[in-house]
């Protein structure tokens, strides 16, 4: 049998990587590298450090690749274990809770901070829970139930229509459910559960995971939920269960007795986040 042919040689240099390929190569390197400094931390006793190592590595996972870089960067050139916590501290002032002023008051007023915020609630606005009722047809997009007050003083009670208190939400979901990752198909997305979701909500929810945002009829003005922020709401929901930040901020709104006034308005969850995470002062 004879050998086998040699390809001949081109006489053309090789094709290098494409800019995006290298791009794509550099950013992996500078997240593995930020990983590895996220490691070397070593433990101070400083405010929610336990939650530091996570959540850096988090925030260099699930940020867009703008963001990766960036962060990842700014980790890798700290020097010091106080220059990561300050980048911790950072982040979590600057993207999850509104960046303030540090107190140095002694940590038992913060109960009462909290407290007088669970009674003098911030009011939502009426006219988005209105608009967002009238473009879902009164239902709610995951589990189809229509809202109570609708089902009641609209329709009268007709029988054979699953009903429950269906509310306009425009904040960041914790542990209760996310969006997951942006599809294909515009306005369709795939629901993703966390854990410790309780397991009585999880078998009211529809089998298939996807879920389709539809317009009622005469509702064509409305647009549907953004798509960007959807995808936004998505990375830091990724990032507030990887961190452990849900868990702890959700034990936190349960131990002060986090309810809603008889008006059905929420308290200034922003404020509480920051005392949650920040009353005991940075060290």
């Amino acid at each position: 049998m004879a050998p086998p042919r040699k390809r001949p040689r081109s006489a053309s240099p090789p094709a290098s990587a494409s800019p995006r390929r290298k791009s794509t190569r550099l950013l992996q390197a500078l997240v593995e590298a930020a990983k590895e400094r996220i490691t070397k931390y070593q433990s101070q006793n400083r405010v929610h450090e336990d939650i530091l190592q996570p959540s850096l590595k988090a925030f260099v996972e699930w940020l867009p690749e703008g963001g990766q870089e960036s962060i990842a960067r700014d980790i890798i050139n700290a020097t010091t274990d106080k220059e990561l916590y300050n980048i911790f501290y950072n982040l979590l002032t600057g993207i999850v809770v509104p960046m303030m002023a540090l107190s140095k008051h002694d940590t038992g007023m913060y109960f009462d901070v909290v407290e007088r915020m669970l009674n003098s609630p911030q009011a939502r606005d009426s006219k988005f829970r209105d608009l967002c009722h009238q473009r879902d047809s009164y239902r709610c997009v995951i589990t189809g139930d229509m809202d109570t007050n609708y089902w009641e003083k609209t329709l009268g009670c007709p029988e054979g229509v699953h009903f429950s208190k269906v509310r306009a939400a425009h904040i960041i979901p914790l542990n209760y459910a996310t969006w997951d990752k942006l599809l294909d198909i515009d306005d369709v997305y795939e629901l993703k559960l966390y854990d410790y979701f309780p397991s009585s909500y999880e078998r009211i929810f529809p089998k298939k995971s996807l879920v389709e945002f539809a317009r009622a009829e005469n509702t064509q003005d409305l647009e549907p939920p953004n798509a960007t922020l959807l995808d936004c709401h998505y990375r830091l929901a990724e990032i507030l269960n990887a961190s452990g930040m849900a868990r702890l901020v959700d034990d936190y709104l349960w131990g002060y007795g986090y309810t809603q006034d008889s008006a059905g308005r929420s308290p200034d969850i922003e404020r509480i986040l920051y005392l949650a995470f920040w009353g005991d002062g940075v060290g």
